[in-house]
């Protein structure tokens, strides 16, 4: 009797580590789910963000909308997406391209720009957690709508009354220090940006 009851009590024992070691090994696969979809996320969040200064340059340059800074950010975004990802321990990682219908990007009143996408996504560990979708969210404050706002405002004083040379010494010495350059001739303010490109406004 001493025997068996040693011998259930040993097993019982041992189910319990099981259980334990079974419950610890689906906590760890759930925290390692969770930080790869959370590092994704955020290498996301990055390419949003050097997407909106690049586009912001890129547009500036050549003299578009900020149309084509939404289109040229998507662009970023997705290829990055198409490159995917290769994690040890996961099944499968996908996620789908963003479209219309997946991100949102907001002009805000400030001139900055939110960017919010929730992309169909798929991270499957091989312990069979698994995680659906992700959720990116930023907010960029692109330099070339704050050109657009000096622009607006040196044409202004231009309506005022104020002489073109006047106008072009004041913004030049005003704003010296947001590394633009103002010139003014024949009514049209051309605004320097001494980072990238150049931006006109008639």
């Amino acid at each position: 009797m001493a025997i068996l009851i040693s011998a259930l009590a040993a097993e019982t024992l041992r189910q319990s580590y099981r259980r334990q070691a079974e419950t610890i090994n689906l906590l760890s696969s759930i925290a390692t789910t969770r930080a790869t979809a959370s590092c994704i996320e955020r290498e996301l969040s990055e390419v949003v963000r050097s997407g909106v200064l690049a586009s912001m340059y890129g547009t500036g340059m050549l003299g578009e909308n900020s149309e084509r800074v939404e289109e040229r950010i998507v662009s970023f975004l997705n290829a990055r997406i198409e490159k995917g990802w290769s994690f040890s321990g996961f099944r499968e990682i996908s996620v789908h391209p963003a479209d219309e219908n997946s991100i949102s990007l907001l002009w805000m009143p400030d001139g900055s720009l939110r960017v919010e996408a929730s992309l169909r996504a798929r991270i499957l560990h091989i312990s069979g957690v698994e995680v659906c979708g992700l959720r990116i969210e930023e907010r960029v404050s692109p330099r070339f709508l704050r050109l657009a706002r000096l622009a607006r405002l040196a044409a202004e004083m231009l309506g005022s009354g104020a002489g073109e040379d006047e106008v072009e010494n004041e913004m030049n010495l005003r704003y010296a220090c947001e590394l633009v350059r103002f010139e003014i001739s024949g009514g049209q303010v051309t605004v320097w940006d001494l980072y990238g490109g150049q931006v006109i406004l008639a």
